[in-house]
């Protein structure tokens, strides 16, 4: 898969696959292109040439939320969370999309399946007691993992992680480390594989 802007190469010739419950690690420099490959992989932007195959399906160039309906969820490098919204709310947003798409005109607050992942991902990520606060009063820290739960809601098979560990602590990193590790083992998580980008 390839890709320029202008007389510069940032993705050229990149081919890879991801084995089933595996961690890929994508490793290079600032600039070296990590979060553009994420970007075409994810639909944000369409490859000059090569193909983007999930599960052997074609979806080279299809729109993000195709990419999504088609098991992948990602993260982004910079923190990409509704600042002003509750712990719960944006972790109930991102979980709508397991809905029935027959129910979606009944109220938000019915939706069943979103409000037990919702509760699922709060215990899950150690954020049931900040639950109602905004997420302004996170620590950089709790926000990247608000953000990675919320990467989780819709159950992705591939879970994209770009800079999963930036700005955080040496003890925070840790903690992360670990529990990426964990969740790609973990079949209730409908996790297949994941894919990290680091520096």
């Amino acid at each position: 898969m390839s890709i320029r802007f202008g007389g510069l190469r940032a993705v050229d010739n990149v081919s890879f696959s991801i084995e089933p419950h595996s961690i890929t690690t994508i490793i290079g420099p600032n600039g070296a292109g990590k979060s553009t490959l994420f970007n075409l992989i994810s639909g944000a932007l369409r490859p000059l040439s090569g193909k983007v195959l999930i599960d052997g399906i074609d979806q080279t160039g299809a729109p993000p939320y195709c990419i999504q309906q088609a098991g992948v969820g990602r993260s982004f490098q910079i923190t990409n969370l509704f600042f002003e919204l509750p712990v719960a709310e944006n972790l109930r947003l991102a979980a709508q999309v397991l809905e029935p798409a027959g129910k979606l005109w009944r109220p938000i607050a019915a939706g069943a399946e979103s409000r037990a992942r919702v509760s699922e991902l709060l215990e899950q990520f150690d954020l049931a007691a900040k639950a109602h606060r905004s997420v302004a009063q996170l620590s950089h820290g709790e926000q990247r993992r608000l953000e990675l739960a919320v990467a989780l809601a819709g159950k992705p098979r591939l879970l994209m992680l770009d800079e999963p560990t930036q700005g955080m602590s040496h003890g925070e990193t840790e903690d992360t480390a670990l529990l990426i590790r964990t969740l790609a083992g973990k079949q209730p998580f409908s996790l297949s594989s994941m894919i990290s980008a680091s520096s």
